[in-house]
């Protein structure tokens, strides 16, 4: 183990104060201070005696190497914590959590790091009021446990961004909602996800849920390999094995990426317990491929599904079927302006279908997985507008059709960016009334009735599909919020 911890600098002045171990530095570490620590392997818990502030976070980082905590209990504990940074750091093999922010850890930054492994159900756990965290930029696997890499359960307004999820031997994120309105306005965006044990995510019960940007693949291909997991998950059909899973309402599903998992979007409608009846969702600018199904639509305990729009997808290419929704009397969902090509559709009586067609996408190289649309695409500028103008007017407040497809930011990014039909200026979204179906914008603009509204695009029309054409990434909306230097 090594002799110090290099260094605790002060908000004050800058001074530096050398402590021996992570118990001292946990001890003594204010709001406004970094810990550097030197490079070693730590049998300790990172667990800060105290709150940083929202002006000056306590920051924990390497100095000189690799940091690696290996403990029998939780590696890094944040428990009642707020305005913590923990950055750099990695965390292999540990008896508990990876990160525990259960309960009531808030306002925390957990980034760069690298976790791997440990004895516990959950590798990062956010739960009970474990609010308003960012968790940026790391790598997370599971080969054996944990059985679920990151955990989100009762908690809001957490930012989840640029994480690799490898492995999981049950879900490599699980989303749950067990208390009724506790799980809502979480970001989930720019992730890769690989969980060929099991799925790649579940989400049951939640509000207000933006998935934007990430690629999901691979959910299920070895599940008969799992040695951890359970006898249920290993003999399952591959179709159980899920990419990406919705129990939600108010969700806002966008620009991913769902490639040879068992169903590519699975879509679950259900009275049992904390689960809900799917509705009020947009699943739009998405492309499924070589997956089991691609979209797939279940009903159980006779819930249905309602008012959802999905829209502007590819849906290409799947083994067993494109589209398959179960055939529950009541459900009455839309499906209009994506591309359907390959295997068959099977739609509820009640679902609405129009302005689909099948047509070969023309990818860039689909066999190595790169979805972005060749310059010959017929998916250029084939798609729909997401919503249209009900008046003409100028200013910063426009009346759509539709509001659910855009999100003003939910207080944990900033607002999506909009583009009108027609014009190329784009103007941020600062404020949405999804009762009244009105877009406040950051600048003014002019419309005229039924005028197109929608994510930037390029050409004379959105694309269908995740990739806009002439983009340089499928994710072209918000950005993260400045966060503590």
């Amino acid at each position: 183990m090594p002799a110090i911890i290099l260094g605790i600098v002060s908000s004050v002045g800058g001074a530096v104060h050398h402590v021996k171990s992570i118990g001292a530095a946990n001890a003594e570490a204010s709001p406004g201070d970094t810990v550097y620590i030197q490079a070693g392997t730590y049998n300790e818990t990172l667990q800060p005696d105290r709150s940083g502030t929202a002006e000056n976070y306590i920051t924990f980082k390497p100095e000189g190497g690799d940091v690696i905590l290996t403990t029998s209990g939780h590696a890094v504990e944040l428990a009642n914590r707020s305005y913590i940074v923990i950055d750099g750091l990695s965390m292999l093999d540990v008896g508990g959590n990876w990160v525990n922010l259960e309960p009531m850890g808030h306002h925390n930054i957990i980034q760069n790091c690298h976790m791997q492994e440990n004895r516990s159900w959950a590798g990062l756990n956010i739960q009970d009021n474990a609010n308003y965290n960012k968790i940026l930029n790391n790598v997370f696997i599971g080969n054996c446990k944990p059985a679920d890499l990151v955990l989100v359960w009762n908690a809001s307004h957490n930012l989840i961004e640029g994480n690799t999820f490898l492995g999981g031997i049950h879900d490599a994120l699980n989303i749950q909602d067990r208390i009724n309105g506790t799980t809502s306005y979480n970001v989930i965006r720019n992730n890769y996800f690989q969980n060929k044990w099991h799925s790649n995510t579940d989400t049951w019960g939640v509000e207000y849920i933006l998935f934007e940007g990430n690629t999901i693949i691979d959910g299920g291909e070895d599940a008969a390999d799992n040695a951890c997991g359970s006898e249920r998950d290993r003999s399952m059909d591959r179709v159980e094995h899920k990419g990406l899973h919705a129990n939600t309402r108010f969700g806002i599903y966008r620009r991913n990426i769902m490639v040879n998992n068992g169903s590519g979007l699975q879509l679950v409608s259900s009275t049992k317990d904390w689960k809900i009846p799917l509705e009020d969702n947009g699943f739009f600018h998405n492309t499924m491929s070589r997956n089991y199904i691609g979209i797939r639509n279940l009903h159980y305990y006779t819930a249905t599904s309602r008012n959802n729009v999905v829209k502007n997808n590819i849906v290409y290419n799947n083994r067993d079927a494109e589209i398959a929704v179960s055939n529950t009397p009541g459900t009455a969902d839309q499906y209009m302006h994506n591309n359907i090509y390959g295997a068959t559709e099977q739609y509820a009586p009640g679902d609405a279908r129009w302005d689909n067609i099948s047509v070969h996408p023309r990818f860039a190289d689909e066999f190595s997985r790169d979805f972005h649309l060749q310059s010959e695409s017929p998916m250029i500028d084939a798609g729909g507008w997401l919503t249209t103008t009900v008046s003409a007017g100028s200013g910063v407040q426009i009346p759509v059709e539709d509001a659910r497809y855009f999100m003003d930011g939910w207080g944990v990014i900033e607002g999506d960016l909009i583009q009108l039909q027609g014009q190329t200026r784009t103007a941020r979204i600062t404020g949405v009334d999804y009762d009244n179906n009105i877009l406040t914008i950051d600048q003014n603009l002019t419309w005229s009735l039924d005028l197109g509204v929608s994510l930037p695009y390029h050409g004379s029309a959105p694309d269908i599909g995740a990739y806009e054409y002439g983009f340089t990434t499928g994710v072209s909306t918000s950005t993260i919020r400045a966060e503590p230097d």
